[in-house]
């Protein structure tokens, strides 16, 4: 989804012991979701407001900071600027803005000068952004004003000026400029802005923001009656599943000591319980390959979870599963004399579950390959095959792998 601008505003004041309750343009709290940048220039330190994060700064001969917010409700329609020490007066402006349908910050960079007077701010970069259409503020804050005050602001290209203040003059005044781009790619951003009239002290502060994904089109997806809310697909991940675990099963009938001969291709349980990695038939001990889904989660990054974020207008982009594939074998254990046993055995042992180990994990690339070449998934991941036993004569690989399908919550279209 395209980041847009809900509100900015600008403040000049001066600090006092207590401080400054500042109203945000009289713009009321935020809605869940959206982010508050604040910037704020000063002659002197400032306390990170509550429930905020600083996110860059520079302190020098004057005090640069940026503060950010992710509203997840409850926040407050104003915000108190402050110093650690409480002393004051002192020169000081904030300048804000609110984004909406960010989704997580990814720059956050400064540069400064100090006792040089000049007309331009500094040069400073963000590095490689992550996202193709990032929302990128810079914070232009200024300190020491001998010429007048800074104006008429000159952005470089694809910037926009939300904001101009100034508060104070000579050397403890203190003036600012607030500008925004947004869609910006993944190269480097380098923001740049000029005014009239010198200012000895010039700071560049640059966050950037991802944008929130967009919801995806599910066109299969029922409508949802107040209640009971109707539910399709029931099957969830389970097709996926036991058709990658037809998939393994070829893959172990290929390994010199073949499948083995207890096949499940999915169990209702988190931890997949040994029931028989043994006889099948007298005299034989050919093991237990089977399947579970320990956990499904939303995600809007896949792999990682997508913690407390509001679904009730687009949920995660991505449904995904975990899944465990266990394979066991019966293993060389002391005899009943209590000897040993040889070290024969424990390689021939050894070298069938290394056996499959390969097979599991090459019939997994193989088959989930397919599945997102043929979009029956969108991602997949493979976690380590852990080596598990000897337990009771058993010893197996355990491996799981993560696999997603887009998102279709009840009421997405």
């Amino acid at each position: 989804m395209t980041i847009t601008l809900a509100g900015s505003d600008a403040l000049g004041f001066g600090v006092t012991g207590a401080g400054v309750v500042y109203n945000y343009g009289g713009a009321g709290a935020p809605t869940v979701g959206q982010w508050d940048v604040l910037g704020v220039n000063s002659d002197a330190q400032i306390n990170t407001p509550a429930g905020y994060t600083l996110a860059v700064s520079r302190v020098g001969q004057q005090g640069a900071y940026v503060f950010v917010r992710k509203a997840v409700g409850g926040e407050a329609a104003t915000v108190t600027i402050s110093s650690p020490s409480g002393a004051g007066p002192f020169n000081a402006e904030v300048m804000w803005c609110r984004l909406n349908q960010a989704d997580g910050l990814d720059a956050a960079v400064q540069n400064g000068i100090d006792s040089s007077s000049d007309v331009t701010t500094p040069a400073v970069s963000t590095g490689v952004l992550a996202g193709s259409t990032e929302a990128v503020v810079t914070f232009a804050a200024l300190h020491g004003l001998p010429a007048g005050v800074p104006n008429t602001p000159l952005w470089s290209a694809g910037y926009s000026n939300l904001q101009t203040t100034t508060f104070g003059a000579g050397n403890s005044g203190v003036a600012g400029f607030l500008g925004l781009k947004i869609g910006a790619g993944t190269p480097a951003e380098s923001p740049n802005v000029t005014w009239t009239n010198n200012a000895s002290d010039r700071y560049a502060l640059v966050v950037s923001f991802t944008e929130s994904a967009d919801c995806p089109t599910c066109p299969e997806c029922p409508d949802c009656p107040a209640s009971p809310c109707t539910i399709s697909n029931l099957a969830g991940f389970a097709p996926i599943v036991t058709g990658i675990g037809s998939c393994v099963i070829e893959a172990l009938d290929q390994t010199p000591a073949g499948a083995p001969c207890r096949q499940c291709l999915l169990l209702p349980t988190q931890q997949i319980p040994w029931d028989n990695c043994g006889p099948c038939d007298e005299d034989s001990c050919s093991g237990q390959i089977a399947l579970a889904i320990q956990n499904v989660y939303g995600s809007s990054h896949f792999p990682q979870p997508e913690v407390g974020k509001d679904w009730s207008k687009c949920g995660p982009p991505y449904q995904v599963a975990q899944v465990m594939v266990s394979a066991t074998r019966c293993v060389p254990t002391m005899d009943q004399a209590g000897n040993p046993p040889t070290c024969a055995a424990e390689l021939a042992a050894a070298l069938t579950l290394e056996a499959d180990r390969t097979a599991i994990r090459q019939a997994l690339a193989c088959c989930l390959t397919a599945l997102k070449d043929a979009h029956s998934i969108a991602a997949w991941a493979m976690n380590p095959s852990v080596t598990v036993g000897e337990l009771g004569g058993c010893a197996g690989v355990e491996t799981t792998f993560l696999v997603a399908q887009r998102s279709c919550l009840c009421g997405q279209t």
